[in-house]
């Protein structure tokens, strides 16, 4: 084949090229000398009706396997919780409360003025009530921080 790409020179080659692209892009021939299409999935358990094989969990890894193991359990690991949408504007007397495994933490709050702003800042445990954006926050520092 490369004899044939020499002596017909740079416009056979590229033509050549193309050819053996094509034949390489996603088509075989079977032995019986049939071509045979491969095929490649990208469907999610979800988009295919929810409902999760063994062959999904053998295959899964990372969060997508973790995601099938809520699933299974009965619960949406990526679902939204839609509970902090109703949540009370953190006051003086009832601040929000920021749990966090460090003694401080940044958080963000919209801006009261212009809710496509957000200030952020450092709130830390044992301080006072701290005003972010409009409302107050605390922090309360849960478990230990990972040792490096």
């Amino acid at each position: 084949m490369l004899s044939a790409f020499r002596s017909r020179g740079a416009a056979s080659l590229v033509e050549a090229g193309k050819s053996l692209a094509g034949a390489l892009h996603c088509n075989h021939i079977a032995a019986s000398g049939v071509a045979a299409q491969r095929a490649f999935q990208t469907t999610s358990f979800k988009n295919s009706g929810g409902a999760i094989t063994k062959a999904d969990i053998e295959h899964a890894t990372g969060l997508e396997l973790a995601e099938m193991e809520a699933a299974l359990e009965g619960y949406d690991l990526f679902g939204e919780d839609q509970a902090w949408l109703n949540a009370p504007t953190g006051t003086e007397e009832n601040p929000v409360v920021v749990t966090s495994m460090f003694t401080e933490r940044i958080v963000g709050a919209s801006d009261p003025d212009d809710d496509s702003h957000v200030i952020w800042s450092v709130v830390k445990e044992g301080a006072a009530p701290k005003l972010i954006g409009g409302e107050y926050f605390i922090l309360k520092q849960v478990g230990e921080p990972p040792h490096h």
